[in-house]
C-alpha cells in the first residue's frame, strides 16, 4: 500500500497536510506525523513512537512512549496535520501493505437530515454478486468481495454506522445527526492510548517554537472538526486466475449543519477537491411542499379512514417533530437549496479548474417518491403539477449523455465511456441534424415518462432491479424510423456489463434511464438551474441514482427511548426495513460509481 502522502499530499477529507516534511516559511500549518503502535497480548496497546516526517535536514520532532519495542509494532498510521489517520502498514514488520495498489476518496455532502448515513450505511454493504444462472454467460465477469478488517481505528467509523442502522432496524431507534465526537480524530487517537493526543498536541508545538501546547494556532479545534473517514476495502478478481486488483475508498461523511456553519477557505477547497475522486451530492425529496402533499393525499386515499397520520411519515423523513413538521421542511428545504447553489457557482467546489471531478447525485428517499406516483392517473405528471419539468430535466440528461460520448465530446468537457448497451442505444439516437436528434430524444423520453411513472415500475428501477421492455411511442414524422421497444437491462444484466476488466468508468444503460429519471426529478424539486450549471461544467462528470436506504416509508410513533426521540417504524405494520446487504439496484449501482475510482 503506498503511503497516503505520496498519493495526496494533502489530506483528502479536510486538505491539511499529509504524509510531507512540516511546512516551511511564516504561515502555519499543522504538520502531518507517522505513527508506529505496538501491540502485545490480546491487541492491548503496548506502545507507541509518533513523530513528524524529516525536514530537509534530516530533523523530526518526536515523542516515544516507555513501552515501545520496535519489534512489537503492528500498526503503522499517517496523521494528517488536523488529526485524520490512514492505515499504512500492518504485521510483524510493520511495513507497507502491499496488497493494495489503488486508492481514494470521496466526501457525501447535503443537507440535515437528508440521509446521508442511512445511504452510506447501506451503499457500502452492498456485494454485487452475479447467481450462478447469470453467471454461466459471463465468465469474464469479475468477483467483487470486501476483505476482513483487521484494524479496529480504521473500521470505527463503519461499524458506528453499521450499529446505528442495526438500532433503527431492530430497535426502532432513529440514527443520531452526523456530528458524534467520538469519531473525531482527537477522540480515535484517546481510544489508542489515553495519553497520545497530549503527546501528538507536543510535537506540534515543537515544531511551531512554542513552549505550551495550548498556544499553537487552532489548538482549541484541533482534531474535533471533520470526522474520521469511513474505509470501504475491496478486491475484484477475476476467475481465470490473473492477479485481483485491491482498493481503498474513504468516504467522508460530513454533518449536513458543517456545510453552513463552517467555511473552507478558496485555497483549501480547491486543494480539497483535487485530492477528491468524487463527491456525493445527496438531494433529499421530503423537504418538497408539493411532493409530500402527494404523499399525504395518498396515504389518505389508501388508508381509506384507517387513520394513518400522515404528518408523522413526513416528520419522519424530515427528523422532526409532527408539530413543527412543516418550518423543519421549510428549513431543509432552504439548506438544500444553499448547498446546490454552492456546487454551481462560479468560485463553487466544481466550478474550479484542473483535475477532473465526478458529481455523483443520489436523490434519497424514493420510497417516498413511489408513494406520490399512487396519486391520480398522471405519474410524472402530478409530481411536477403538469409543468413538464420532469420531461424537461430527462431531455437534459439525456442530451448531456450524448454530447459527451459523441465524435465530439472533447468539445463539450470530460468524456463520458459508454458500456456497450448504452453504445447501442446511443448511436440510435444520433442523427445526421439535430432536429431529427431532438425528435428522437423527445420519443424516448416520452416512453420513459410513461413507462416510469407508475409506481411499481418506478420502484423495479430503484430497488427491485427488475428488467423493463418499453415501448417507444411511433410518430408522423418520415425522420424517425420505427424502432424496437428499448430493452432495459436487469441489475443482474447491468453487473455482467459493469463487472468487467476495464469497465470500472464506463456508464451503462441502466445508469442512464435512472440518470435521466433522476434528474427529472431534480428539476421538478427546483433545482433546474443548478443541475443546469453542473450539467454544462466542462471538468465536471455528473452521474444521477435513485435510492431509498430503508427500502420501506418510515414513519414516527410517539415513544421513543431514552434520550426521548420519537420510534421510527415501516409504515406497513407487516413490514421491516431491509437488512443492511439486502440488494438494492440504485444502492448496487451508487456503490459501483463510488469503487470506479479504484478500479482499471
Amino acid at each position: 500500500m503506498s503511503a497516503p502522502g505520496a498519493v495526496f499530499g494533502r489530506c483528502p477529507v479536510c486538505a491539511a497536510d499529509l504524509g510531507t516534511p512540516p511546512s516551511a516559511g511564516a504561515g502555519w500549518r499543522p504538520p502531518s506525523v507517522q505513527l508506529d503502535v505496538c501491540l502485545a497480548g490480546d491487541n492491548e496497546v503496548s506502545g507507541w513512537w509518533v513523530r513528524t516526517f524529516p525536514d530537509a535536514a534530516g530533523g523530526v520532532a518526536q515523542r516515544v512512549s516507555d513501552g515501545f519495542d520496535p519489534d512489537q509494532v503492528r500498526r503503522r498510521y499517517h496523521l494528517c496535520g488536523e488529526g485524520h489517520l490512514f492505515l499504512v502498514g500492518s504485521g510483524r514488520d510493520g511495513g507497507p501493505d502491499t496488497r493494495t495498489q489503488f486508492r481514494n476518496v470521496v466526501a457525501a455532502i447535503g443537507s440535515v437530515a437528508s440521509g446521508k448515513s442511512y445511504l452510506i450505511s447501506r451503499t457500502i454493504a452492498q456485494t454485487p454478486v452475479l447467481t450462478a444462472r447469470r453467471r454461466r454467460g459471463a465468465d469474464t465477469a469479475l468477483r467483487y468481495r470486501v476483505p476482513s478488517v483487521t484494524d479496529d481505528i480504521e473500521d470505527r467509523p463503519g461499524r458506528a454506522l453499521r450499529t446505528a442502522y442495526n438500532r433503527t432496524r431492530d430497535f426502532s431507534q432513529p440514527m443520531s445527526p452526523t456530528n458524534l465526537d467520538d469519531l473525531m480524530p482527537v477522540r480515535l487517537l484517546t481510544a489508542i492510548d489515553r495519553g497520545l493526543a497530549v503527546h501528538v498536541a507536543e510535537v506540534h508545538a515543537d515544531v511551531a517554537g512554542v513552549a505550551d501546547p495550548a498556544e499553537r494556532p487552532g489548538a482549541a479545534g484541533w482534531g474535533m472538526q471533520i470526522r474520521q473517514p469511513v474505509v470501504l476495502r475491496t478486491e475484484l478478481s477475476a476467475r481465470d486466475g490473473s492477479p485481483a486488483e485491491h482498493g481503498w475508498t474513504g468516504i467522508a461523511d460530513l454533518a449536513g449543519e458543517s456545510m453552513h456553519r463552517r467555511r473552507v477557505g478558496d485555497e483549501d477547497q480547491e486543494q480539497l477537491l483535487a485530492s477528491l475522486g468524487g463527491l456525493i451530492w445527496v438531494v433529499d425529496p421530503a423537504v418538497d411542499k408539493r411532493l409530500t402533499d402527494l404523499v399525504e393525499a395518498a396515504l389518505r386515499e389508501h388508508s381509506r379512514g384507517g387513520g394513518t397520520d400522515s404528518r408523522a411519515v413526513i416528520a419522519a423523513s424530515n427528523r422532526s417533530d409532527t408539530a413543527d413538521v412543516r418550518q423543519v421542511q421549510s428549513v431543509h428545504q432552504g439548506l438544500q437549496a444553499e448547498i446546490a447553489l454552492s456546487l454551481a457557482g462560479n468560485d463553487g467546489p466544481l466550478g474550479t479548474d484542473g483535475a477532473r471531478r465526478v458529481l455523483m447525485v443520489a436523490v434519497n428517499k424514493a420510497d417516498l417518491v413511489r408513494i406520490a406516483l399512487t396519486t391520480g392517473a398522471g405519474g410524472f405528471d402530478e409530481i411536477d403539477g403538469g409543468s413538464g419539468a420532469v420531461r424537461e430535466g430527462m431531455t437534459q440528461y439525456l442530451h448531456y449523455v450524448l454530447d459527451r460520448t459523441g465524435p465530439d465530446a472533447h468539445r463539450h468537457g470530460v468524456p463520458l465511456h459508454p458500456g456497450p448497451g448504452l453504445r447501442e442505444l446511443l448511436d440510435g439516437l444520433r442523427a445526421s441534424d439535430e432536429d431529427t436528434v431532438d425528435l428522437l430524444v423527445d420519443r424516448l423520453v416520452s416512453a420513459l415518462h410513461r413507462h416510469y411513472g407508475n409506481a411499481d415500475r418506478f420502484w423495479g428501477l430503484v430497488h427491485d432491479g427488475a428488467a423493463a421492455a418499453i415501448e417507444l411511442p411511433g410518430g408522423s414524422d418520415s425522420r424517425v424510423p420505427p424502432s424496437v421497444p428499448l430493452r432495459v437491462p436487469s441489475l443482474q444484466d447491468h453487473l455482467a456489463d459493469a463487472l468487467q476488466r476495464g469497465a470500472g468508468s464506463q456508464l451503462q444503460l441502466r445508469d442512464v434511464v435512472a440518470g435521466a429519471i433522476g434528474c427529472g426529478l431534480l428539476t421538478a424539486l427546483e433545482h433546474t438551474a443548478a443541475v443546469g450549471v453542473l450539467l454544462d461544467e466542462p471538468g465536471c462528470e455528473v452521474r444521477i441514482f435513485l435510492c431509498s436506504p430503508l427500502g420501506e416509508v418510515p414513519t414516527q410513533l410517539d415513544g421513543g427511548g431514552a434520550d426521548h426521540r420519537p420510534a421510527v417504524m415501516p409504515l406497513d405494520s407487516a413490514a421491516v426495513f431491509p437488512v443492511l446487504n439486502r440488494e438494492s439496484a440504485g444502492l448496487t449501482q451508487l456503490l459501483l460509481s463510488i469503487v470506479s475510482g479504484v478500479r482499471s
